[in-house]
């Protein structure tokens, strides 16, 4: 780094050494979203909440990930079904670390990651035209372009990010790249576990976190989360929207690994940084923190300049009736399939279909319950338009089906009965976890129960012969 670069990064610090808590810091709302869209079932949920969220103004989707070319076909997947085709979507980096064998029990069932295969089907059939720049490339453009002021939110690990870092600084640019990129949510890091999105790559971790761009860290493996509670999903499937039955589908995926019949439990990590963005201090508050990265992963706090700004565990707090209300939404994602339709459009567009669009967006504005009389007859007549399009009409079609299937509903003749009630996952788990225990506690326990039968079996027997005599 150069000694400018050193200085600007000394400054930061400095700013955020300085802070009590958050408030003096305001992380843009335009932002990148580093992700690995087919590793887990929260990433997708993040990437649909920040595409359909208005405050927000996502600009380009990186996908830091083992398997790329299944992340860019999930991600591609699930930006179009919201209409969000316009948001870019990057190849990142490959992590350097080998996928861990062990198995988290923060999650149900206790799944080790060469389980997730199945995930990385959500994206099957859909065809990509992979971008001609890479995620590195992205972040540069972005970062350097004139007035930059955006926030990077990681849901996967730092090395696409640390990658940009460097190419920046050799390009002599490092100072202006990491003023462009005002705030860092990163969605990982523990201090009691090693967590998987610092894990895959601890070189990358520590040379983010001694960047001296602002850091915001929301880990913390056995904290509260945002986990979905069985009345959580049945409030998901019951709004029946395509973005709905497309988490149903992810569910499914996510869940049928080696057992299909496992219960689980999804948490939904990677969308807190998404709530702070936001929700500001009402979702959550920090504390600023000198922090580094050991050999096996785990974040470690010790003395010096603070260079995060941790979050601080809330119990309780686990955002789910915010999460919720944002995957159920209507109008945002028909808004945004009608502008598509607009782009797409744009020139030698049939005379009457700009005021057709025009009356659709009417219809579904202000604050009111939506009329579905007035909405249909609006869209119908934006259909009537659509034939003059030529080879662009299969699209526009497309677009315009799911922008009335967003606002008057989506019902399935085949909808699926979620079974996995907490109670069902309690008693399940109890079954999992007994072939778990180490040899000794099993046999311990075994000997134990049979005592207790025998001892049942024989004071039974002696009330018999009483009773007899």
């Amino acid at each position: 780094m150069s000694a400018v670069g050193r200085i600007a990064s000394t400054s930061l610090l400095v700013v955020l050494a300085s802070l009590s808590d958050a408030r003096a810091l305001t992380c843009p709302r335009r932002i990148v979203f580093d992700l690995d869209p087919a590793g887990d079932f929260d990433d997708l949920s993040a990437l649909w909440v920040a595409a359909t969220s208005p405050e927000l103004e996502l600009v380009g989707a990186v996908v830091t990930s083992g398997a790329p070319e299944a992340g860019e076909r999930s991600a591609t997947r699930a930006l179009a079904v919201v209409g969000r085709e316009d948001v870019r979507i990057l190849r990142g980096q490959t992590p350097i670390g080998p996928p861990p064998t062990l198995s988290y029990w923060s999650q149900f069932p206790p799944r080790g990651y060469e389980e997730f295969a199945e995930i990385e089907r959500f994206g099957d059939g859909v065809a990509v035209v992979p971008d001609a720049r890479t995620g590195v490339d992205f972040y540069l453009d972005t970062a350097l372009a004139p007035g930059a002021a955006i926030s990077v939110v990681t849901g996967s690990s730092l090395t696409t990010l640390a990658e940009a870092l460097r190419e920046a600084d050799r390009r002599g640019v490092g100072k202006t790249f990491r003023a462009g990129i005002q705030c860092v949510l990163i969605s990982g890091g523990d201090f009691r576990t090693a967590e998987w999105n610092v894990l895959a790559d601890i070189p990358a971790a520590r040379e983010v976190l001694a960047s001296g761009i602002p850091i915001f860290q929301f880990g913390g493996e056995d904290e509260p989360k945002s986990r979905l509670h069985y009345p959580d999903r049945q409030r998901l499937w019951e709004a029946a929207t395509p973005l709905t039955w497309s988490i149903q589908e992810l569910y499914r995926l996510y869940h049928a690994g080696q057992d299909p019949t496992s219960p689980f439990l999804p948490i939904l990590y990677d969308v807190h940084p998404l709530a702070y963005l936001i929700e500001g201090e009402k979702a959550f508050r920090f504390q600023p923190l000198a922090v580094t990265v050991d050999d096996t992963g785990h974040l470690v706090s010790g003395p010096g300049s603070p260079n995060v700004m941790s979050r601080v565990p809330t119990p309780g707090n686990d955002l789910v009736d915010w999460i919720v209300p944002r995957l159920t939404v209507r109008v945002p994602p028909a808004e945004a399939h009608l502008r598509a339709i607009r782009k797409a459009s744009a020139s030698g567009a049939p005379a009457g279909l700009g005021a057709a669009l025009d009356a659709a967006q009417a219809a579904i504005e202000g604050a009111g319950p939506i009329d579905p009389g007035a909405v249909q007859a609006r869209l119908a007549a934006v259909g009537e338009q659509l034939s003059g399009l030529g080879d662009r009409a299969p699209a526009a079609q497309r677009h315009l089906e799911l922008a009335r299937q967003f606002l008057l509903g989506d019902p399935r003749p085949d909808a699926w009965r979620d079974p996995y009630t907490d109670r069902y996952i309690r008693l399940k788990l109890v079954w999992m976890r007994l072939p778990r225990l180490p040899r000794k506690k099993l046999a311990a326990a075994l000997l134990v129960l049979g005592a207790a039968f025998w001892i049942a079996w024989r004071l039974r027997r002696r009330r018999a012969e009483s009773g007899a005599a």
